[in-house]
């Protein structure tokens, strides 16, 4: 029997009577989830009118069809009509008060707000972000802030593409670090059609399946066995589907559609099928259609439909989008538009080799995306966010002080969901300033007590304890030049966590604390969110996230730059962050301001430099920055860990760092340099011996040491959760 370690409720703004991409993609998430160790609840959003679709539901083991109408509102006039966005919220309320489910999986943006403001299913909704613009020009400010709401109450979001992703990241910036891939998925050992025995001069056999409306150029394709015809080679077409859009712009666009479908020379039309029968049919066929109009090429999503066709041994044809090169290479035979659809079929009714060649292609491509490898990915996505179990009986009860939460987002998080916690915070106002009373009232319910920043607030907290309560300080780096660091009762912490065994050492001289309650517990990144695929040309870009204040060395990042580009000038440096006159309290020091003002000079004069170097802002997309990224520098002379190539070695940059004291420690000696022109020869090099796929996957591989769920296991010891 399955273990079930969570309760799912999945919901899709869809009519499972209509069969089109997004009633497909519902029924098929519902499977993929049953194959995790879950049990789901399947809503519906409208009474079953036929079973097309919805059967496949009642198959499922760990799944239930749950209706629109619940038993309290049977009889009422609405039961019989589809949910509309504020009704599934209720009807997904009513669920949960029978149910209390741990994930809530919804797709649609307009139900997907609607959730998000009720604010019942906050930190538990997992949506389906589609029906997005696909281009920024598109993205007005009520859609811009709906996503922002959307983002902001999810646990978790699933896009279906890294440009999909990326866009969210970009444009709605706390996004970031939540969008999780879910591509497209279609069910496993489609059978492929056997054409051993075809007649290289029988026609094309074209065929669709899907809704029919004008962007998806369906009345045009009518029209392709007449004109292929006139110009001397045989197509057929056959189309499945009863989904007839209405098009307002287009009066009188529905009826010439049906009319084709009916009349239209070379055409079958078979009306809507079950999903089982519509991929039997298409078996049997040369190439999918899968032409769009061209206002649909900036689209971030993957269709299913051209999945299905691929893995059943069908060609697809289809538009050259960026999701399609990624998916099937940018030299596959079978791209078209609208001006060349016709030249691309005749080529390859006379050269049936090329079909061959692109069904062989198409079929590699869609075996990465079926089901059941959705499901593990689906599993590992929520293994990784389920609530923590615990041995604890009663809960712990954690206070956490600070006036700046910056570097313990994924602590707070891993506490917020640990079964065997009680979480509050303590927000000060400052560094210096907090409310008093308010810091007496949390202490005197917490068990422990984390100071974030060996700051002021880790003095108060020493002198205010009182015995039997725990207190746990992390040191950072410029807290032991702070004058409040005497002040602090070295007695009263029971542990000091640093991020380095250089400032462990540190901080032990600084306190005069024995070493015995001094822990390393390293800086975590999310390897699962930054493991994305590179983008081509990657490993001639180098990237610095930051250079201030000075110690930062932008001047060895130059050096290194103008070296490398006079071996081979492909190579160019992407500079990210705040710039130093953004930084009112640096710029304005004589000193400090004339060392950026010289190194920016160097930037624009010298030849080496010139070109080659990308001034990017700051940004929290920065998973979605390192997929251009192939090396990541770090010329510091001195840091406490610094995290920014932690993060670019999860993603699989190579990392390049400048000797300094305590970084071996946290990177090996693997990647260290003495000079800017040592590291500039080793970069050349290992690209000009194609070794960097090699450095990549070392680094990728070293950067698992600091990810989120296994310093999160130190954290529960040292916080005696454990």
């Amino acid at each position: 029997m399955t273990r079930i370690d969570r309760l799912i409720l999945l919901y899709a703004d869809v009519d499972l009577n209509v069969i089109d991409g997004s009633s497909v993609w519902l029924v098929s998430m519902a499977e993929a989830l049953s194959r995790t160790s879950s049990r789901v609840d399947v809503l519906l959003k409208a009474p079953v009118q036929n079973g097309r679709l919805s059967d496949r539901l009642h198959h499922l083991d760990g799944v239930r069809v749950r209706t629109a109408a619940s038993a309290r509102s049977s009889g009422r006039r609405s039961d019989g009509v589809p949910l509309t966005p504020e009704r599934a919220v209720l009807r997904m309320k009513e669920l949960d008060a029978e149910n209390r489910y741990d994930v809530v999986v919804c797709r649609g943006l307009t139900v997907c707000r609607a959730v998000a403001v009720d604010g019942a299913f906050e930190g538990r909704l997992w949506p389906y972000m589609t029906e997005v613009p696909q281009r920024s020009a598109d993205l007005s400010n009520d859609v811009r802030r709906g996503l922002e709401q959307v983002a902001g109450a999810a646990r978790r979001i699933f896009a279906q593409t890294e440009d999909a992703r990326a866009f969210l990241e970009h444009h709605v910036p706390i996004a970031a670090g939540k969008v999780v891939l879910l591509p497209p998925m279609i069910p496993a050992g489609l059978a492929a059609r056997d054409d051993r025995d075809r007649d290289e001069e029988a026609p094309l056999r074209l065929v669709y399946a899907g809704k029919l409306a004008a962007a998806w150029r369906t009345r045009e394709m009518c029209d392709l066995p007449r004109r292929a015809r006139e110009r001397g080679f045989a197509v057929e077409l056959t189309v499945i589907g009863d989904k007839v859009h209405r098009e307002p712009g287009l009066p009188g666009w529905s009826a010439r559609m049906r009319e084709a479908l009916a009349t239209a020379e070379g055409v079958t039309w078979l009306g809507g099928l079950s999903r089982e029968d519509a991929i039997r049919e298409v078996s049997k066929h040369d190439i999918g259609m899968s032409w769009r109009s061209p206002a649909l090429d900036a689209s971030h999503e993957l269709s299913t439909k051209v999945l299905e066709y691929a893995a059943a041994g069908v060609a697809p044809a289809l538009n050259a989008t960026a999701a399609h090169r990624d998916l099937l290479g940018r030299d596959y035979p079978l791209f078209v538009d609208d001006t060349t659809i016709l030249d691309v079929l005749e080529r390859v009714f006379r050269e049936r080799a090329l079909l061959a060649r692109a069904r062989e292609v198409a079929a590699a491509a869609a075996a990465q995306y079926t089901i059941p490898q959705a499901a593990q990915r689906l599993e590992s996505t929520f293994a990784r966010s389920d609530r923590a179990s615990t041995t604890v009986r009663q809960p712990v009860k954690v206070l956490v002080a600070s006036h700046d939460l910056k570097f313990a987002g994924e602590l707070v998080d891993h506490l917020q969901r640990h079964a065997g916690v009680r979480l509050t915070i303590d927000h000060w106002r400052t560094l210096h300033e907090h409310d008093v009373a308010r810091s007496e009232e949390l202490l005197a319910d917490a068990d422990v007590v984390l100071c974030e920043w060996a700051g002021p607030n880790a003095v108060w907290y020493s002198k205010a304890k009182r015995p039997g309560q725990r207190l746990v300080v992390r040191l950072h780096m410029f807290e032991l030049g702070g004058p409040w660091l005497p002040q602090i009762d070295v007695e009263a912490i029971d542990r000091l966590v640093c991020v380095s065994d250089l400032y462990a050492e540190r901080s032990a001289a600084a306190l005069g604390m024995d070493a015995e309650r001094i822990v390393v517990i390293p800086n975590t990144v999310d390897c699962l969110d930054l493991d994305r695929t590179k983008l081509s040309g990657a490993e001639y870009h180098l990237g610095l996230v930051g250079v201030v204040p000075v110690r930062k060395r932008l001047d060895r990042a130059l050096d290194l730059l103008a070296a490398l580009r006079s071996i081979d000038d492909r190579f160019t440096l992407h500079i990210r962050g705040r710039l130093p006159n953004e930084y009112p309290w640096e710029w304005r020091k004589p000193v400090i301001r004339g060392y950026y003002q010289q190194q920016f000079a160097r930037i624009e004069t010298e030849p080496a430099l010139r070109g080659g170097v990308v001034l990017e802002p700051f940004g929290a997309d920065v998973g979605s920055w390192l997929r251009r990224i192939g090396w990541v520098l770090s010329p510091s002379t001195e840091e406490s860990f610094h995290l920014a190539p932690v993060e670019g070695m999860a993603s699989g940059a190579v990392p390049v760092l400048w000797v300094r004291p305590g970084a071996a420690g946290i990177f090996g000696e693997r990647w260290m340099h003495a000079h800017s022109h040592d590291a500039a020869t080793w970069i050349a090099e290992v690209a000009a011996a194609g070794r960097w796929n090699e450095e990549s996957a070392a680094a990728k591989d070293w950067a698992r040491r600091y990810d989120t769920s296994r310093v999160m296991a130190t954290w529960n010891t040292v916080l005696g959760l454990e």
